[in-house]
């Protein structure tokens, strides 16, 4: 059986949890964005189950995470650049990397960028890292960008098969709204799958 995981990017609500539950999932996580060091100010550690970390910044990235690991149970962090990715592939304390594929502007020629290569999934697979594909980045696309990003998750997809990485399909989104779509979620990964 697949897991169901929601992450919603808010505090935690049981009522809100029994929503999401009704929709279909069968765990919901509450995550805290964190993208500066004052985001852990007025922090109450039973609001959240985890944080989702944000930079480009390499030493913040380090700061964030050792502040952060006495607070939460799972680190996760976005995927913004190939040092990022990297490094929360690398660090002990991360839990998984989300969604590798995002920002990518342009590709090369003969190679698509899509965030994830043979070299960063055998890091994954040996430290046990997971990548998370976040539907929510699909649904509020124009076309051409999903068509795009679609190619670029197919390809991480296929990474991650071919070195064993374990990997979620997953919702990360603080609008109730985008969670309504847990069927085309599973045919999201139906398509990816194929």
């Amino acid at each position: 059986m697949r897991e169901n995981t929601a992450f919603f990017l808010g505090k935690r609500s049981k009522s809100l949890e029994n929503q999401l539950k009704e929709f279909g999932f069968s765990s919901v996580i509450f995550v805290k964005e964190l993208r500066e060091l004052k985001d852990f100010r007025n922090l109450k550690e039973k609001d959240y189950d985890a944080c989702l970390v944000r930079t480009k910044n390499s030493d913040f990235f380090r700061r964030i995470t050792d502040k952060a690991v006495s607070k939460f149970k799972k680190i996760l962090v976005f995927g913004l650049s190939d040092q990022i990715n990297r490094e929360a592939l690398e660090n002990k304390k991360v839990f998984a990397l989300v969604s590798p594929e995002h920002g990518r502007i342009k590709d090369l020629l003969y190679q698509r960028d899509s965030g994830l290569n043979h070299v960063l999934c055998k890091i994954a697979f040996r430290n046990k890292k997971r990548i998370i594909f976040n539907f929510a980045e699909v649904l509020n696309k124009t076309e051409k960008e999903q068509a795009s990003l679609l190619g670029r998750m197919s390809q991480n997809l296929l990474l991650c098969k071919k070195d064993k990485v374990d990997y979620l399909f997953t919702i990360i989104s603080s609008s109730v709204k985008d969670f309504t779509n847990f069927k085309k979620l599973e045919s999201f990964e139906r398509v990816l799958k194929n």
